[in-house]
């Protein structure tokens, strides 16, 4: 076999490797199962994924609290349930005990989600706007049921500050009514914005990398190299963005409830 041909075969190669190593692959839906007669029964890389987290969640916690010599297993549960106890006593004026459940597994939640979708090969829940809107507007949906439950008709203080001036009352109300809505977006594009902007920025340093190498010059590998580096770096950002934005949300979530619970102090 004469050069030519052994180089368009190893340039062809490459580029099936390129397309196949795609990170974001995982932006596509698969149905994995699907019932032909009835449609009833769908799964998807997404269900999936969905199960896996639960599962890793339910898993972790039955373990830890069933092995008690790995001490360091203990210490890092401690940890993330002092942590997010915390973060609901600095910012809840009312008892958190029957808030910190459903704010822990939440928090855990998109923290493991987030961790996922730094596995080669996996599906990141968070990264798609429809989860994310999902987990926003079930929350609230829940907090305001909550607040009209314990304040009522004391709840429509949220659109009306106290000591306003009656005249431009109409227009604060419209304000804080579109404001107010508008937090279900602000939770939900946040973490989907930030997530896949990561995963993003992974793909294009690699298709970099890639068009580097190929050239087969020393140039083209020093900066393919190079290139490379930066992305382990991104890795570990991602890493980084992953606990921050699972924090994020958690402090959001916090602030709005305390704001509904308490709108007797607006």
């Amino acid at each position: 076999m004469d050069f030519p041909v052994s180089y368009g075969l190893l340039m062809r190669g490459l580029i099936l490797f390129t397309n196949i190593i795609d990170p974001l692959e995982q932006f596509n839906l698969v149905a994995l199962f699907c019932n032909k007669f009835f449609y009833l029964i769908y799964f998807t890389n997404v269900s999936l994924t969905i199960l896996l987290v639960l599962g890793t969640i339910c898993f972790s916690v039955l373990l830890l609290n069933k092995v008690n010599f790995l001490h360091w297993t203990h210490t890092l549960s401690k940890n993330i349930f002092l942590f997010v106890k915390n973060v609901c006593q600095n910012n809840l004026n009312i008892q958190i005990q029957i808030f910190l459940p459903f704010l822990l597994f939440t928090f855990l939640f998109i923290l493991v989600s987030n961790l996922f979708g730094m596995v080669p090969y996996s599906f990141t829940l968070t990264s798609h706007l429809s989860i994310t809107f999902f987990l926003a507007l079930s929350f609230f949906i829940g907090v305001n049921i909550f607040g009209i439950f314990m304040n009522g008709i004391e709840f429509l203080n949220l659109f009306l500050p106290s000591s306003s001036p009656l005249l431009i009352s109409p227009l604060l109300i419209v304000v804080e009514f579109v404001s107010y809505f508008a937090r279900v977006f602000s939770l939900s594009i946040r973490l989907f914005a930030n997530m896949m902007a990561g995963h993003a920025l992974m793909k294009i340093l690699a298709g970099f990398c890639w068009n580097f190498f190929i050239t087969f010059s020393f140039t083209g590998w020093f900066a393919g190299l190079l290139v490379f580096t930066i992305i382990f770096c991104v890795i570990g950002l991602e890493f980084l963005i992953a606990f921050l934005q699972a924090y994020v949300f958690l402090m959001l979530m916090v602030v709005y409830l305390n704001d509904v619970v308490n709108t007797s102090a607006h």
